[in-house]
């Protein structure tokens, strides 16, 4: 199976948003648990099965765990840049925090399969689509979050077509890795 086109994920990601369950009211004590759980409820639908609930907490220190070390990366790169004779590099942090976070773009989902290890589960998965390719359709699928709002089609429904992106491409990439 030919891998997808971050183009092809999106349309699939567009085709499935009107359909895709509510997103509950998010509290900030609760973004990562309540975001998780409403993309488990996306996944069941793309299915047509339903998924056993992930502990929550897990899911809460997953999410902390993953934005936290992509975040420590990029303030490593920030601190030794800035004082350096380069200081025109530590923008680049902002790649590197995308280097960090690349690894875990699954995260959730294969937390939300009930996969053991599933920060290596993680890594591997990433390992198999290729480094490159999946820093490239995280870029996109980033832009269209961060920005998409910009554009008139709005900020949150942005993000959560950002979300259901990486739940088809999570399909896509889940199926490929089974094969292996």
């Amino acid at each position: 199976m030919n891998r997808p086109t971050v183009r092809q994920l999106f349309e699939e990601a567009e085709a499935f948003a009107p359909g895709a369950p509510v997103l509950p009211r998010i509290r900030v004590t609760d973004f990562f648990e309540v975001g998780a759980l409403w993309m488990g409820g996306c996944l069941a639908q793309i299915r047509g099965t339903p998924l056993k609930p992930a502990p929550s907490a897990s899911l809460t220190a997953h999410g902390y765990l993953k934005y936290g070390l992509a975040v420590c990366a990029a303030a490593l790169w920030v601190a030794l840049t800035l004082p350096s004779d380069w200081p025109y590099l530590f923008p680049l942090g902002v790649l590197v925090f995308y280097l960090v976070e690349v690894n875990f773009i699954f995260l959730f989902p294969i937390l939300l399969d009930g996969r053991k290890r599933p920060m290596s589960a993680s890594f591997k998965m990433t390992r198999n689509l290729g480094y490159i390719y999946a820093l490239k359709n995280l870029a996109a699928i980033t832009f269209s979050m961060l920005f998409g709002g910009f554009t008139g089609r709005g900020f949150k429904r942005s993000w959560l077509v950002g979300c259901l992106t990486v739940l088809f491409w999570y399909e896509k990439a889940r199926d490929r890795d089974m094969t292996r």
